[in-house]
């Protein structure tokens, strides 16, 4: 165990990886990857850190970044993918007028961090963890 409570047999970041490629398109992933910036701390740490940043100017998008934990465990996890879901529902709204594109957007991620959790479960089974 490291200092993120880390499993030693499970990379989690690669499991989060492999499931947006799954999922989505390559292109978008990839995108997305660019805006991400990851941070070496539990959740506990970064509680208030971690989020979607999107930059604006005069009520349109004009980009983003995203700050989201390293994945270790389960809920790690989920806000990386809670996070990056949040960049790709937003993507498509870059040069666009954002004013009006928060709440549905919110609940699409939380849903996105159950969909993921019942592929993880069945992924891990499926290896034998």
């Amino acid at each position: 165990m490291g200092r993120n409570n880390e499993s030693a047999s499970i990379n989690y970041k690669d499991l989060v990886f492999e499931y947006l490629y799954t999922y989505y398109d390559k292109d978008l992933v990839d995108y997305i990857k660019n805006k991400l910036h990851i941070y070496p701390i539990t959740v506990e740490e970064g509680i208030d850190l971690f989020c979607y940043y999107e930059k604006t100017k005069d009520g349109k998008l004009i980009g983003f970044n995203i700050l989201v934990p390293k994945p270790y465990d389960l809920k790690s996890s989920q806000i990386f993918i809670h996070e990056y879901k949040h960049g790709m529902d937003m993507y498509p709204y870059l040069g666009k007028d954002v004013t009006s594109e928060t709440e549905l957007y919110e609940e699409r991620a939380k849903n996105e961090e159950k969909i993921f959790e019942e592929y993880l479960v069945k992924r891990l089974s499926n290896k034998g963890h």
